[in-house]
């Protein structure tokens, strides 16, 4: 058991001064496991964790006219999270394999907004539950050829309404993406008698909202992309490095924001993942 102590910095009843308030409580973390063999193990943990409160910088006057900065307080409270994992890992001559299954009760959670009028604060905002399942293995596929992969595939939704937020029971988490995952292929070899390898990745993100009611004006579309990796040692102080980033020049969305509020001016722009780039790097050891 592990005791916590944040100190809040308050602001104070009188004028513009601060005081600093002492919080404390206690973090639990439970662990255990089994081996029925060396080659397998069982294990569950049970977990508390937060995050200190803080304060928020005062809004703007021309933020008054804004719904979007309605839920606005200069003091935001510590959240709480409460996790329980279940977990194996298997070992062989030729893989190792990895999964956990988690849930987690969130309260008083910190969620950033963002209203049309520039400013942005912070804000609890209720209970969820996140839940979900994190996977990683890799595999000897033939002499010198490996496959790996590592990938989460998780929910998070408010368990109570939140009619300040907009929010109902059951709607996803602002910024929560559902799904991501990585794909990798890669070759040791002999090029010549120097040591070289080669190594392709394939990586998808899955779609994010950035407010409770999963406006199509201000999310993150799902993407993927391929990497490229290629080294050789040259000798016994050198290596040189091929990396190319976005091999197929994917131009795909990363964000997309479009707001029109009474209180400010309306505004849309669009970010986009970075371009192919390529790079070629040197390294020498002396």
């Amino acid at each position: 058991f592990k005791q916590k102590t944040a100190y809040e910095i308050m602001p104070s009843l009188v004028g513009s001064e601060m005081c600093i308030r002492d919080r404390s409580d206690t973090r639990p973390k439970l662990t255990a496991s089994y081996m029925p063999n060396e080659d397998l193990t069982f294990f569950a943990v049970s977990s508390a964790g937060y995050r200190p409160g803080g304060n928020n910088s005062a809004l703007p006057p021309f933020c008054a006219g804004d719904p979007e900065a309605n839920n606005f307080q200069r003091r935001y409270t510590s959240d709480k999270a409460e996790n329980t994992e279940f977990g194996v890992k298997a070992r062989g001559d030729s893989f190792n394999f990895n999964a956990t299954y988690f849930m987690i009760d969130w309260t008083d959670i910190q969620i950033g907004i963002a209203p049309a009028c520039g400013w942005s604060f912070s804000a609890n905002g209720g209970e969820a539950e996140t839940k979900g399942v994190e996977i990683d293995f890799d595999v000897e596929l033939a002499e010198g050829l490996y496959m790996d992969f590592a990938g989460s595939f998780m929910t998070a939704e408010t368990t109570i309404d939140m009619p300040s937020f907009g929010a109902s029971a059951g709607d996803s988490l602002p910024g929560t993406v559902e799904e991501q995952y990585n794909i990798g292929f890669s070759y040791d070899y002999a090029a010549g008698s120097k040591p070289a390898y080669a190594r392709l990745d394939y990586l998808y993100y899955g779609e994010s909202y950035a407010t409770f009611g999963q406006s199509e004006d201000q999310m993150s579309p799902a993407y993927e992309k391929f990497n490229l990796n290629w080294g050789v040692e040259l000798n016994e102080n050198s290596t040189l490095q091929l990396s190319i980033d976005n091999l197929m020049d994917n131009r795909t969305e990363a964000f997309k924001f479009s707001a029109d509020s009474p209180g400010w001016r309306p505004r849309n722009y669009l970010q986009w993942i970075p371009p192919r780039s390529v790079s070629l790097r040197y390294t020498y050891r002396y």
